[in-house]
């Protein structure tokens, strides 16, 4: 460091940076000021250390839980909850649209399959934009696509207009969740990860449908009957604000640091590392000294990714350019989701999982508003009452599903698996009975809590099992396969009625749980308790695991 110190003041920043590149990745690291912190002092605190970390998920880790993070659910949460209100809005004032518009069930049909279809191909498409250009850009342009599809679907002049809208509003919407996931499982510590997930995915998905049918039924009290265009303008309108106050209020919240670090962009990652400790007023426990003039002129912290061998590996130490350029391209790449045997067991399972789940339970909850429009003899409000219970019941299925995914219980598979047995037999046994009308209306409550289990293992799971480069893709892609059962639900769900009787749905939608068990079970990696890797397993030399309680290790062929 001396001899580098007394170099001439006449050479140039360009051989200062060709020096620097020459450097092996080791040397960089230890060379960089944020390796040498100031001596601690006695004021420093208990919760001081003497050396930084050398992950990032180790930094999030010693930040912890935090005024930051309490921020983030509340923000990222309201999303899931925007998801959730669309859905159920759209439910809602199908009848009125079909009144307004004349429409025809296949017409009624096409409104719905509109929005799945957006839903669709927005999955897709935001959770690779969000591995490419960052999560915070794809959070807040899908929730602006949101935005603007609910407005101008309000103001709509006739069908085809609906229509498209409402695929712009899907595009919108499906997008939302995946990303919103990446980003509360990339700024939460390893040990905080399951209860922060599940309280956000199941509360906020429950808030939403409370808030949705609150909504329906003040309009409903409001506009009085006969005003059925009115009824769905003014529904459709309405519902699309929260996702712009979300919108803007994620202007509160930085990027991910750790997309930013595997991007390259190692100055921005530590400065939103900075931000994240100062809020929590942890910024003394990361053993970093952020008051230097080291960031932003090139020589800042290199943490490792978590999984690599060594730096050598194509970490984020390498000072390759090439290399960089290599791993900027391979993010969000799809192809990436099948490079090994591992990861393609992984990904399959996981589309069967995320498909099963959906198809059952969109299609369970999609009838029961006609099974109690039978019992109730046909109340106006019904519905709306009805819908806001099934929110409710989200709220302790997502308590149950903290419970269950710890690493001291279940675990992640293990409450996947066994929840999605017990839905199949729930299900089944609710269709034992549709004859007594205040036993099925317990039955169908039981039913909702147990589904609401695997529902929120899976948004916990899938983000823990792919690395940074791939997890929003990885999401994304998930996602795909559950608004595909979401397209699917209602067609079969509508044909088994009608065509074969009420008990019919509950007995093919039940056993489709048992698949989602098998699935489960195939899912090689238990995630309970494990950091987050930033590597990809099939970039790094070798790379060992747990597996199932069994020790793995797998050299990636053909890199």
């Amino acid at each position: 460091m001396e001899s580098r110190r007394s170099q001439p003041s006449s050479q140039s920043k360009t051989e200062e940076a060709a020096t620097a590149t020459t450097r092996r990745p080791e040397q960089q690291l230890q060379d960089s000021p944020f390796m040498h912190p100031p001596a601690l002092s006695d004021d420093d605190g208990p919760d001081a250390v003497d050396h930084p970390p050398s992950t990032f998920s180790e930094a999030i880790d010693r930040v912890g839980l935090g005024p930051f993070q309490k921020r983030l659910v509340i923000i990222c949460g309201l999303g899931w909850a925007v998801d959730s209100m669309e859905v159920l809005v759209l439910a809602f004032a199908l009848e009125a649209i079909a009144t307004s518009f004349e429409l025809s069930s296949v017409g009624k049909g096409l409104v719905g399959s509109a929005s799945f279809f957006g839903m669709l191909v927005g999955a897709g498409f935001w959770s690779i934009y969000a591995d490419k250009r960052g999560r915070r850009t794809a959070f807040v342009s899908s929730l602006a696509c949101a935005f603007v599809g609910g407005v101008f679907s309000a103001f709509s002049s006739s069908f085809h207009l609906l229509c498209l809208c409402r695929v712009l509003v899907g595009f919108g919407v499906g997008g939302n969740l995946p990303v919103a996931t990446a980003l509360v499982t990339e700024f939460v510590p390893t040990n905080d990860r399951s209860n922060v997930l599940c309280t956000t995915a199941g509360t906020f998905w429950g808030i939403g449908m409370i808030s949705a049918s609150l909504l329906g039924l003040i309009l409903a009290n409001v506009l009085g009957a006969g005003k059925e265009e009115a009824m769905w303008r003014w529904f459709l309108g309405v519902a699309a604000l929260p996702s712009a106050i979300v919108a803007v209020a994620y202007q509160l919240l930085p990027e991910s640091p750790r997309f930013l670090q595997v991007m390259g962009r190692h100055d921005e990652a530590i400065q939103v590392l900075e931000h994240v400790a100062r809020m929590n007023g942890k910024l003394d426990v990361l053993g970093l000294d952020f008051s230097g003039q080291s960031v932003g002129e090139g020589d800042n912290l290199r943490l490792r990714i978590a999984g690599s061998s060594d730096l050598d590996s194509g970490g984020i130490g390498d000072a390759s350019a090439h290399g960089q350029e290599a791993e900027n391209a391979e993010a969000g790449d799809v192809r990436e989701l099948f490079h090994t045997p591992i990861l393609r067991r992984i990904t399959l399972s996981l589309w069967v999982v995320w498909f099963t789940v959906n198809i059952s339970n969109f299609g369970v909850t999609f009838l029961l508003p006609r099974y109690y429009d039978k019992i109730s003899g046909g109340q106006a409000d019904f519905v709306y009452i009805l819908s806001a219970c099934v929110g409710v019941t989200c709220i302790p299925g997502a308590f149950a599903a903290m419970w269950l995914c710890s690493e001291h219980r279940l675990g992640r598979v293990g409450a996947l698996k066994w929840s999605s047995y017990a839905t199949a037999a729930a299900v089944i046994l609710l269709a034992t009975t549709l004859r007594v009308n205040a036993l099925f209306g317990l039955a169908s409550i039981l039913v909702l809590f147990i589904t609401a289990v695997p529902a929120t293992v899976k948004y916990v799971m899938t983000p823990e099992l792919y690395s940074t480069k791939y997890r929003a893709v990885g999401l994304g892609s998930s996602s795909v396969a559950t608004r595909l059962g979401g397209l699917l639900a209602p067609v079969l769900a509508e044909v088994l009625y009608d065509g074969w009787g009420p008990v019919a749905p509950l007995l093919v939608f039940g056993p489709i749980m048992i698949i989602t068990g098998i699935a489960a079970g195939m899912i090689p990696v238990e995630t309970a308790g494990r950091q987050l890797d930033d590597d990809s397993w099939d970039r790094a030399a070798k790379t060992t695991f747990s597996c199932q309680n069994i020790e793995l290790s797998t050299t990636p062929t053909g890199v």
